[in-house]
């Protein structure tokens, strides 16, 4: 991008900022929300109705105009929060949120508020009058009816990812509970006392800068797809070499794009956990509190022990959730995460034969766990050579050793749906893959208009390494050893935590322009709670000690069970914890141990039971434990590692 057009760019934040736009999301089902496409005659496919639609956008409009607008974070499709002239950002100061209607009140529905912050665009450089424009969202404690004088403060939250838009990931709904806000559901766990924040970190949805290497999103989901299409490693016996040759060049296209386009080159220095440390700093005291209050899932954890680390004086409540290996993370490794996954792989198995058929439809196919797990590699050793035919799905494709393996792998993090996938996998086993390929297959796509941008992902993960990038991309012997050491926790799903670090590591070009270096060990003004399960898939919970343990004064708690943090599993135990936190600043004791409620594979309700009347505290348990189910469920879709 020339100078005057990266004038153009900034002039539009500093001076009259764009409002933030409504997304254009096609509803889907959940589990085909974030889905990656995999197969090829799906790339085919696609590829015929985006390049239709490639031809009629360039015959028309000023391409610098476009490149601009694309830049914004605006999109031509999506409707406005509201009109950019009738909002002057021109007096607002650093770390002013201003406020304006969210616009589409459906998907933005009351109490909700939209909003912008200015933040110096480099936090290293006090002569930079250039700002940063975070999207923020805001809902009030009670949804409004809380008073003022019993609000305890503002909490910020963040879902993970990294890249994951936090401005989405409250203005969620619950399709089965009349569309509850997940805002609501914060609310209600903490007892209406708080009022609900988040905001998408630079690099991310509506924020500026946003990280979107490919000037058009269509463009950018055909190289989803294309990459996609190679599948799960292994898929083609006999071809690792190839497999990995050919996700290591997908890799080297996305790093190339990236540094070469003038926009991302300039921006992406600024885009980085240590900068997102900052701007919550100056976003917590814009809603009156001294110190932060914060709640972090998955990479939240790197985030919240970044700030932790920097402003341990400004800690009022911060809780982390799925603890990330921060040195780890910080070095571009991800080779810890995989240390309890073939653990909750495992569980599953045992879980559903100590349930039975009843419960566990494939339990009918072993009462040995061993024995059951076996059947369903078998499987996928089958799929490998013969993928199934399925005619009789919405959509009919083959059913594949990749689709069925990343399926596995994603069903980890929500153990709520194991009985669905048990059912599923029996029916496979038993010949028929329709129900299996109608809820986790390929469908029709939709390209949002404001889709997440998986260079976000790269430029924060990345940019963040302490490591500064290679002169030449990992070559294949490279990436395979690397491979290689996540397979050690890992046989079966090493792979799906490879592709960060061949990317971070091997290829990707560019860095933060502020990494945060510390030792992550200071002693903050009120001890931090370090929550991490058994089983976690991703994030295990023995980091949840190690962080609390390198604090000091830290307090870490260790839930039984499986899936991605805390709220995963049922559990009174972490309900009243956190609540406890929050509410009424209660630190728990060191050492507690939380056990779940119930197992994964509950057993069928007996229709004829009679309808007991609760007491208000078991409504109270009740209400608050749906609540988290409900954000379960987010975190867990915000953070599944796909493949590629």
């Amino acid at each position: 991008m020339v100078d005057f057009e990266k004038q153009a760019v900034q002039d539009r934040y500093n001076a009259v900022e764009p409002s933030l736009p409504a997304p254009n999301v096609h509803t889907v089902t959940a589990e085909r929300r974030q889905r990656k496409p995999t197969p090829t005659h799906r790339w085919a496919i696609a590829s015929l109705v985006l390049l239709g639609y490639f031809w009629l956008s360039s015959s028309s409009g000023d391409g610098i105009r476009r490149r601009v607008h694309h830049h914004s974070g605006c999109s031509t499709d999506a409707p406005f929060l509201r009109p950019e002239n009738a909002t002057d950002f021109s007096q607002a100061k650093r770390g002013e949120v201003v406020w304006f209607d969210c616009a589409d009140e459906q998907r933005y529905p009351s109490p909700l508020k939209c909003g912008r912050m200015k933040a110096p665009l480099d936090w290293t450089n006090d002569k930079d009058d250039r700002n940063a424009s975070l999207a923020v969202i805001f809902y009030p404690a009670g949804a409004g009816k809380t008073p003022k004088d019993e609000v305890l403060g503002s909490l910020l939250t963040n879902p993970g990812g990294p890249g994951g838009s936090g401005f989405e990931f409250i203005a969620r709904k619950n399709a089965a509970k009349n569309n509850e806000l997940l805002a609501a559901n914060f609310d209600t766990i903490l007892g209406h006392k708080y009022n609900i924040v988040s905001f998408d970190p630079r690099g991310v949805g509506r924020t500026f800068p946003r990280m979107d290497c490919w000037n058009n999103t269509e463009k950018s989901y055909v190289h989803r797809i294309e990459a996609g299409s190679f599948g799960a490693l292994y898929s083609h016996p006999g071809a690792l070499d190839s497999e990995v040759g050919s996700q290591l060049s997908s890799t080297d296209l996305l790093s190339e794009l990236c540094a070469a386009d003038p926009f991302v080159k300039e921006h992406g220095k600024f885009v980085g956990t240590t900068a997102v440390a900052r701007d919550m700093h100056l976003l917590h005291r814009f809603f009156g509190d001294k110190k932060i209050n914060y709640w972090g899932f998955s990479y939240g954890t790197v985030l919240g022990s970044t700030f932790a680390d920097m402003f341990p004086q400004d800690i009022n409540r911060l809780i982390i959730d799925g603890v990330v290996d921060v040195p780890n993370y910080m070095e571009g490794l991800w080779s810890t995460n995989l240390k309890d996954t073939d653990g909750g792989f495992d569980g599953f198995f045992s879980e559903c034969v100590k349930a039975g058929p009843k419960a566990c439809a494939l339990a009918s196919q072993s009462s040995d766990a061993k024995e059951l797990q076996k059947k369903v590699l078998d499987l996928l050793e089958e799929l490998k050579y013969r993928p199934m035919p399925v005619i009789q799905s919405d959509v009919p494709q083959l059913l594949t050793f990749s689709m069925v393996l990343e399926t596995f792998f994603t069903a980890l993090y929500k153990p709520a749906g194991w009985p669905k996938l048990a059912d599923m996998i029996n029916d496979i086993i038993n010949g028929n893959g329709t129900a299996f390929v109608n809820a986790y297959g390929d469908s029709t796509y939709h390209v949002p208009s404001i889709p997440e941008s998986e260079e976000a992902n790269a430029a924060i993960a990345c940019g963040d390494g302490l490591r500064e990038p290679r002169d030449k991309s990992w070559s294949i012997e490279q990436a395979k050893e690397h491979i290689g050491v996540l397979e050690k926790d890992s046989p079966l799903f090493g792979q799906f935590f490879a592709n960060q670090a061949v990317k971070c590591i091997g290829s990707w070009k560019l860095r933060s322009n502020e990494r945060h270096r510390g030792k992550f060990d200071t002693n903050s003004s009120f001890p931090l709670l370090t929550l991490g399960n058994d089983f976690d898939p991703v994030t295990p919970g023995r980091f949840a000690d190690m962080m609390a343990d390198k604090f000091g004064s830290a307090v870490s708690v260790r839930r039984a069970g499986y899936g991605h943090c805390s709220m995963s599993q049922p559990s009174k135990c972490i309900n009243k914890i956190i609540g406890d936190y929050f509410v009424n600043g209660t630190v728990p004791e060191k050492g507690i141990k939380c056990d779940v409620d119930e197992s994964p594979f509950p057993q069928p309700k007996n229709e004829s039971s009679v309808v007991v009347s609760l007491s208000v505290e078991q409504a109270r348990e009740m209400e608050v434990s749906e609540a988290m189910a409900s954000i379960s469920e987010a975190v867990a879709e915000y953070n599944a590692r796909r493949l590629l």
